[in-house]
């Protein structure tokens, strides 16, 4: 039974944790063991970490980016991740230094996490996992948060309710005045009293906006009750600091006081006035259209005028008549002639915009003008648009004549105002809001040239824009030119520099599908040369700003066909003497002759080129991924730059800053920095534009860079577009503060072990991914956590002889372990001993 006892006894021993668990590391430090420790060290199972604590939200927190001159600021997602520099948009970061730094107030402890982390944007362009741990900020922390509240822009919310005593007022669409130093915005409320200002964040740009800033603002709110005649008013401050939000800054409204309303009446030159109402006629028994009766307003040393609709509503506003009223009195005037009476309806309203800014029910009663009311009606005349329409048609009895596309030229005092053309069917019309025609007498001006006849056909009217602002059935009848008329042709042709040239391209090569998309077409006229527009069915045409002038032209079209390995050619000439506009000047195309090839030749300083690819990796037995490869494009210098796409192909048209390319020799760069190998692949080529514009297949074996390629491929680096991405997180030390969740381990992963109040994380052998708590410095040349440098968010470095200590004291826990074992032993021989000896 003794024995047996000491036995028990002896077990119990055994199971007693060993005194070196309490001594291992020291407090507050956290260390990483990596799993190239000896792999007798490495420890398996599954460990709970026993740590409660709340949940930290990292979801928009802010990050100021600084460094090459720019200050930016961005948000994080929902997620704790963010971004500078998105590819797919115009915000680029440059080769440089950057330094990040993370903010976030949290409201429930009253004080700042903040982190930061630096970047050095060299050799990759797109930096992932550039991660920054927050802590809580120390009192210089705060101070350098203080410094970025500038960067920050603000919104606020909230209602607006009345305090009015046993009555009940309408709040919506109050007025909301916010002022800083001066007047920062005007809103209004909706039709529950609830409102809104502010800009809408971006999380995925660098931040430059205006809006509300960090300050302290008055905000007043008001509104006119017309069925009181008097204002509710009201108001309160609000400070912007750390909280980007300001949420339910409600305001209660009273009747104001006579202070008050002056407060009130300094506003009003913010308002957006506006007048609406409807036009009636005051005849007995008589039915008169008051639709589209024009009426007319004062404003800014000047008039405008709006048209009521098919029912006689109108209204007044910055989108009718292109600006908003402002503050004051005035008198609305409307009229409208009636054709079939040969008179005017005339009417007038004196309207007051102060207090309230919607004005309806302004409604205007029209009756027959005076003379008087006449008079003032001319005055409105010259601010009316005119525009009239007709048809033009033959006079001449033998024959039928085709009078479409006639020109028709529009003079006013013998200056030109407008030109047009009939349709096919000699219609025409002209004056719309854009090319309008003004008040007073107009001489119109009809001819077309008939090449069968070799002569014009001729004929003019008269018109005087008045009454009626819509003029139709202004027709035109054509007749033989006379001497002094065609001379009056020639001489506005000869005056007139716009030409128009239309046609298209055909082929006269038997039995083969040609297609004629992308010809080219040049136009010469003695020494000088343009290019014509041309699309993919073959059609050309020169006009609006690549039109040309009066004179005769010799029209060149050309284009190479690479499975040919020649040029497609043909040409005509034409006149642009005898008409402002000419079409159906085709040309036919054949193969071109070695005399003609020598022609085109001639014409390839004038073309443009572009050209398209892809790289390739040239590198034995190895997988290189080749997308997002950089593609810069030389003649004597910089011609375009960008990447290719995730399978590694290039369009010149796709680059930024892509010029077309001439006529000559360029050189087509291509690198990638390769960050697991540390180096870069490069390849280059040489390409030789001349026949063809639109260049293909110009691809590009890359392969490792040589040092003198590497120093190449250093000039380009300023030119590279960088962005940089990355999560938020929590200090690992904060974890019993911040972080609610319990952390746990087993041989698959990393494990976190509490020795005397501290963290440490242990990866094992097979574990494929290692935890990591503290905050780094990032250098994009090596985005794993340096070994040499770890720094926590607050600056603190953890250098390597904090690992070697750390590694020093696990090492030593086996021996340990033995002497306590062979110390428990040996007290239970000399027990059991003395026991036989009894």
């Amino acid at each position: 039974m003794k024995c047996s006892r000491y036995f028990t006894f002896v077990s119990l021993l055994l199971l007693i944790p060993s005194p070196v668990y309490s001594m291992g590391i020291a407090e507050d430090s956290v260390t990483t063991i990596s799993s190239d420790l000896q792999e007798s060290y490495s420890i398996s199972g599954n460990l709970l970490s026993g740590i409660q604590s709340e949940i930290m939200n990292l979801s928009n927190t802010y990050i100021v980016i600084q460094g090459n001159g720019i200050k930016g600021l961005g948000k994080s997602d929902e997620y704790g991740n963010y971004k500078f520099g998105n590819i797919s948009s115009d915000i680029w970061l440059e080769h440089g230094s950057y330094s990040l730094t993370a903010f976030k107030y949290v409201s429930s402890e009253g004080k700042y996490l903040f982190g930061t982390a630096n970047i050095s944007l060299n050799k990759n362009q797109q930096v992932p996992n550039v991660d920054i741990t927050l802590d809580w900020a120390s009192e210089d922390e705060e101070k350098i948060i203080e410094s970025f509240f500038p960067l920050l822009r603000y919104s606020l919310s909230g209602s607006v309710f009345s305090n009015v005593q046993n009555q009940i007022v309408n709040v919506s669409n109050t007025q909301i005045v916010i002022q800083g130093n001066a007047i920062r915005g005007h809103t209004k409320s909706d039709i529950f009293g609830n409102y809104y200002y502010g800009e809408l964040y971006n999380p995925d740009e660098l931040y430059e906006g205006s809006d509300l800033r960090y300050g302290n603002y008055s905000i007043t709110a008001f509104k006119y009750i017309p069925s009181e005649e008097k204002f509710l008013f009201g108001t309160t401050n609000v400070t912007f600091n750390y909280n980007e939000k300001e949420s339910d800054v409600n305001i209660s409204l009273d009747w104001a006081s006579k202070d008050e309303e002056r407060i009130i009446e300094s506003f009003f030159y913010l308002y957006e006035y506006s007048i609406s109402g409807k036009l009636f006629s005051d005849f007995q028994n008589e039915s008169v259209n008051v639709s589209n009766a024009n009426i007319a307003v004062p404003k800014n040393n000047g008039c405008a005028v709006r048209k009521s609709d098919d029912y006689g509503n109108y209204k007044l506003d910055e989108y009718s008549i292109a600006d908003w009223l402002e503050c004051g009195d005035y008198s609305l005037t409307a009229f409208k002639y009636i054709s079939s009476e040969g008179k005017y309806l005339f009417g007038t309203k004196s309207v007051s915009l102060h207090n309230n800014e919607e004005v309806s029910d302004v409604n205007i009663t029209l009756d027959w003008a005076s003379e008087d009311e006449e008079k003032i009606i001319e005055n409105f005349l010259l601010n009316l648009i005119y525009s009239f329409s007709g048809s033009i048609s033959s006079n001449i009895q033998s024959g039928t004549l085709d009078v479409s596309n006639a020109n028709i030229i529009i003079r006013a005092n013998g200056t030109l105002k407008g030109l047009t053309k009939g349709d096919i069917f000699g219609n025409y019309n002209y004056g719309d809001l854009d090319y309008g025609l003004n008040y007073g007498d107009y001489s119109l001006i009809a001819f077309k040239y008939v090449p069968s006849e070799g002569k014009y056909l001729f004929g003019t009217t008269n018109v005087f824009l008045k009454n009626v602002q819509n003029l139709s059935n202004v027709n035109i009848t054509l007749d033989w030119a006379s001497e002094d008329e065609e001379n009056l042709i020639k001489d506005f042709l000869l005056n007139y520099e716009f030409r128009y040239l239309y046609g298209n391209i055909s082929s006269n090569i038997q039995n083969e599908t040609i297609n004629f998309s992308n010809t080219c077409i040049v136009a010469k006229k003695n020494d000088s040369l343009k290019f014509g527009r041309y699309n993919e069915y073959g059609n050309y045409r020169f006009d609006d700003d690549n039109w040309l002038e009066h004179g005769n032209y010799s029209l060149t079209a050309f284009k190479y066909v690479p499975f040919e390995e020649k040029f497609l050619y043909g040409t005509t000439n034409v006149s642009l003497e005898r008409d402002i506009s000419t079409y159906n000047a085709n040309i036919s195309l054949d193969w071109a002759s070695e005399d003609e090839e020598t022609i085109i030749e001639s014409f390839f300083p004038l073309l443009r080129y572009s050209l398209s690819g892809s790289v390739f990796s040239n590198i034995q037995d190895k997988n290189i991924d080749i997308s997002n490869t950089n593609i810069i494009i030389e003649e004597s210098y910089i011609r375009g730059f960008g990447s290719t796409d995730e399978c590694g192909n290039y369009n010149c048209s796709d680059l930024y800053d892509f010029y077309m390319l001439n006529y000559g020799n360029c050189s087509v760069t291509a690198f990638k920095y390769i960050s697991s190998e540390g180096k870069f692949l490069y390849g280059t080529t040489n390409v030789f534009l001349n026949k063809n514009q639109y260049l293909s297949n110009v691809n590009i074996a890359l392969h490792w860079a040589s040092e003198d390629e590497e120093k190449i491929i250093e000039d380009f680096l300023p030119r590279l577009k960088y962005s940089i991405s990355g999560k938020i997180r929590i200090n690992s030390d904060e974890n019993e503060n911040i972080g609610n969740k319990k952390r746990t381990s087993s041989s698959s992963g990393s494990l976190l072990l509490k020795y005397n109040n501290s963290l440490a994380n242990i990866t094992s052998n097979n574990s494929s991914n290692s935890i990591s708590e503290a905050g780094d410095i990032y250098d994009e040349e090596n985005l794993s956590m340096s070994e040499k440098n770890k720094t926590t968010a607050k600056g603190e470095t953890q250098n390597k002889t904090a690992v070697t200590d750390s590694m020093d004291k696990a090492k030593a826990m086996p021996e340990l372990a033995s002497i306590n074992l062979i110390f428990t032993l040996f007290l239970v021989f000399c027990l059991f001993k003395r026991e036989l000896t009894k």
